[in-house]
């Protein structure tokens, strides 16, 4: 009997990490900021994004990118974001839960 509990608890850990593991393989469940996608935005896109966005940090990465992170303002529910805002014709690229809503 003693050997069925000590089966039945290692099936239970495995079935425990494997849901784990499943959870870390899709963004959206692994991380709440990342989300399931990044979303490459143009000046104007970007600007609207942070109208009242509140920028907590500001890290100028080179010459041409800044990093930038805080959180997306009272219209886009306060979502957290990490934004490479790029100088020149390369698209900014922000990372957050969603764009959309």
């Amino acid at each position: 009997m003693a050997t069925d509990k000590k089966h039945e608890l290692i099936n239970d850990i495995i079935a425990t990490r494997a849901a784990e593991h499943a959870a870390m393989n899709d963004p959206a469940n692994y991380h709440p900021l990342i989300g399931s996608r990044f979303w490459p935005l143009d000046d104007a896109a970007l600007t609207e994004a942070l109208a009242d966005a509140e920028i907590t940090n500001e890290i100028r990465l080179t010459n041409s990118c800044t990093l930038m992170a805080g959180y997306l303002g009272k219209s886009r529910g306060y979502k957290a974001f990490l934004c490479a805002r790029t100088d020149g014709s390369t698209p900014h690229t922000m990372v957050c839960p969603s764009m959309l809503d």
